[in-house]
């Protein structure tokens, strides 16, 4: 029913007057980003447009996408064939984060203390590997992913209560409310960025609605990305450590 509510609704779109519902996949990060802009734009201008976020994961959200269950879905690319269609956003590389007085802070750490340490990890899909265990995977070495969680709001609280640390994108580490209490180092490695993007269905390349709620989140994800890289105090202070 919702595939062929879709597929009656992709020939025309008033966004006055419409009564679509939009699934897109999307991490409790960007959720915070831009989800309370998203509805007021939308209680201005499409007041009978629903909006729902659902669980994101890289491999099973290209998957939600491929079988018309979501509409789009924000994260990273990790599959690439000719059903997806993707546009870029912006990149980001990680920071070191600890609780302030953790015996590891303060100072330049270490490949062997990095290794040797107990991490968190925040995970989406339940599996303890990410984005450092690939590069880590690559040099012959490996780390303790002692905890995982599958949203980022609780890694601050963790951190602060535990010896644990944990390579946090640097999204979030430009959040002032996220690193309060927290001390943000640099990695002992280079790693490189990590890309979002915007992801759809070919399906959907001329459905206007899709096209129309894409230009919305492409224009407010792009905006709010700039707005904290050259605003976020806490932006300015991790890049002096």
């Amino acid at each position: 029913m919702y595939a062929l509510t879709n597929a009656v609704s992709a020939t025309q779109f008033d966004p006055a007057s419409s009564k679509r519902k939009f699934r897109i996949a999307a991490t409790d990060v960007i959720v915070e980003m831009i989800w309370r802009p998203l509805i007021e734009l939308l209680e201005r201008e499409a007041p009978g447009v629903d909006l729902h976020a659902v669980p994101y994961t890289p491999d099973g959200s290209h998957d939600d996408l491929r079988e018309a269950h979501i509409d789009l879905a924000v994260g990273v690319l990790t599959q690439h064939d000719h059903s997806l269609r993707s546009t870029w956003l912006f990149e980001g590389g990680y920071f070191l984060a600890m609780r302030e007085d953790h015996p590891l802070a303060g100072r330049p750490i270490t490949m062997e203390e990095f290794l040797s340490a107990r991490h968190l990890l925040v995970s989406m899909s339940g599996e303890a590997h990410g984005f450092v265990d690939s590069y880590l995977d690559q040099k012959g070495q490996s780390r303790r992913i002692a905890t995982t969680v599958n949203h980022f709001s609780i890694v601050p609280q963790i951190l602060r209560d535990t010896n644990l640390i944990a390579a946090v994108p640097e999204l979030i580490s430009q959040d002032c409310g996220f690193v309060n209490g927290l001390w943000m180092g640099e990695l002992p490695f280079e790693i490189d960025p990590t890309s979002l993007y915007l992801i759809w269905h070919a399906r959907h390349d001329r459905d206007p609605g899709i096209i129309w709620m894409r230009e919305l989140l492409e224009r407010l994800l792009r905006d709010r990305w700039q707005d904290i890289m050259a605003n976020s105090p806490c932006g300015r202070h991790l890049e002096a450590v």
